[in-house]
Formats: C-alpha cells, structure tokens, sequence
C-alpha cells in the first residue's frame, strides 16, 4: 500500500496587482467634478463678497447724510455743492448763470470734513480762497500731495472694480451731491466739449452756492435726494467746479439722464445722473438721512422729480 505520508502538495495564490496613482479617465472625473463645484459655489461667494461691498456703500453715505445735518444744525443751511462767490441762482437767475467767471470754492466734500472726523485733512486746505488757488494749488491742478485717501468718499465696489483705471487712484470719489433735476437743465455749458453736455441746476439741494434751509425742502426730506454714488469722475474727492464758458463741476450732478446710462467714465455724463458699479441701480441718500438702493429702472419722471427740493411731486415720495 502505498503512503501519501511524506507527499507535499502546493497550492499557488497569485496576489493582486498593485496600482499606483489614478488613471486618466479618473483623473479627468475628479477634475470635471471639481470645475462644477467651483462654478456652483464662485457666484455664491461674489454675490456674498459685494453684499459685504454694498453694505460698507451704505454706511458710507449714510455718514455723510449724518455729516451733512451736522453742519446744517451748526450753521442753519446745507453747506454749498461748491462755493461759487455769487449770489445763490434761482429759476429768475439768467440762463447763462453757470457761464460766469466764478471762484473755485470749496466743495461739500471738503467743508464737511470736521463732521466726519476729518479735521486734519480740513485744516491743510485754505477754504478762505479758491480750492485751485495758492497753495491747494500745483501745476494747475488741485494739488492732491495735500490729500490723504479718505474710506467714507470711497465705495468698496468702484475701488474693487475700477482700481486700475482711476487716474487718482485712493483719492477719487464715489459720491456726488444732488444739485436738482429735471427734463431739461437750468444752464449748461457753451464751449468744451459738446456744448450742452454739462448741466445745471438750482432746484435740488447741493449745487453752486447754495445755502439751502430744511424748511425750503417742501416736497419732504424724505422725498428728496441729497447725495448719490458715481462711476463717472474720477477727480479726487475734494474737487470743485468752475463757471465759465466751461461750466463743469465734479462735486454734484442732477437727475437728468437714467441711473447707469453711461459707461463708467466721462466728464460730460458726471453731471447728468448718478451711476456706480453695483449691478441694477444705485445708492441714493434721502434729505432725512435714510438710504436707499434706486434701481436703475425707476420711472424716469419720479427719478427727476426726487431730485427737486419743491417739485410737489411725486406725492408718494420714492418707490419701494
């Protein structure tokens, strides 16, 4: 008989073959998955970043109303869109009042600045005479070596979205007052440019030498604007105006033309509306203080209408 007693018998395991890293195809998968978590979660995140952007705009110009009604409880008016050196234009004024030869006084900007905790800024600028004149002037030109870059004149969005285009760069102002509106201007320019281009009025609040009282403001404080944002200067924040055959401000505009109609820049678009680069419309700040995000599909005559101080219209005020 024979013995299996000493019989080995061996049995063969093949182990797995082991692979390093991913193959293209799976690769390819992680990386589309990826690029649709981005594109899912990136609007998310800009849409969360400019809410914070609108915000800091609200606070800004609601400082600034607050700035405003302080001077305004120190001297009993509003001060003036810029100080002109004449006597307060009217709707009897002649229709060539802006094309005087006029002082280049200080703008709101500049006379507010001790109510925005500015005072250092303020006492480096003689106010007393032109802001081109003598020392606040270089070359010209306002002499911004004077000036410091101020976070209340300056809207996170337009810093954000034209930072690379603003000749001024920090210094350039996101904020206007409202001199008026309407369907047509009070006065305009002559020369420079397209003739007409650069509008005036005298129906709104801040405009040239002006000194306007609460009491005068009848359609409402609530009903009337008193500073809005702009993409459309990019002179430095304590920029004026000049009344010649030029006609030009950079401290204010007027309710003219809709909110957004122009591209960003253009000297000639700062004085006919309001504009900035949050996406649908702009911040507009009321006489009383409050704050309000006007779409840029208003109705246009509503639009005019708010930025008169004694329209009698709309009876409603703006809409919600």
């Amino acid at each position: 008989m024979r013995s299996f007693r000493n019989t080995q018998i061996y049995f063969r395991i093949d182990k797995p073959s082991v692979r390093n890293g991913f193959t293209l195809v799976e690769l390819l998968v992680v990386i589309a998955i990826i690029g649709i978590l981005v594109a899912l979660l990136l609007p998310a995140v800009q849409s969360a970043r400019e809410a914070a952007r609108r915000t800091h705009c609200i606070n800004n110009i609601k400082q600034l109303g607050i700035a405003l009604h302080t001077y305004h409880d120190a001297f009993g008016t509003f001060p003036s869109g810029f100080d002109a050196g004449i006597e307060r234009p009217n709707s009897t004024s002649a229709p060539n009042w802006c094309n005087q030869n006029a002082k280049y006084g200080a703008p709101w900007t500049v006379q507010i600045l001790k109510w925005i905790e500015e005072a250092p800024q303020f006492d480096v600028l003689n106010i007393a005479s032109g802001v081109y004149d003598g020392g606040n002037r270089t070359a010209g030109f306002l002499n911004t070596a004077l000036l410091v870059p101020l976070g209340t004149y300056a809207c996170p969005s337009r810093v954000v979205e034209d930072s690379q285009e603003i000749p001024y760069g920090s210094l350039a102002s996101s904020y206007v007052g409202v001199q008026g509106g309407g369907e047509q201007a009070e006065c305009a320019n002559t020369a420079c440019g397209t003739a007409g281009d650069r509008t005036w009025f005298s129906n709104g609040i801040l405009f040239a030498s002006s000194d306007i009282r609460i009491a005068e403001i009848t359609d409402g404080s609530s009903n009337v604007f008193l500073v809005g944002e702009t993409r459309y200067t990019y002179a430095p924040w304590a920029a004026s105006g000049k009344m010649n055959a030029c006609a030009f401000a950079q401290c204010f505009a007027g309710t003219l033309d809709p909110i957004n109609l122009y591209p960003r820049e253009g000297s000639n678009a700062l004085m006919r509306g309001f504009s900035s680069n949050h996406p649908g419309g702009c911040h507009m700040l009321m006489a009383d203080t409050s704050s309000h995000f006007v779409s840029e599909s208003i109705d246009l005559d509503i639009y005019q209408q708010l930025g008169q101080r004694n329209s009698g219209l709309p009876l409603e005020g703006l809409p919600q």
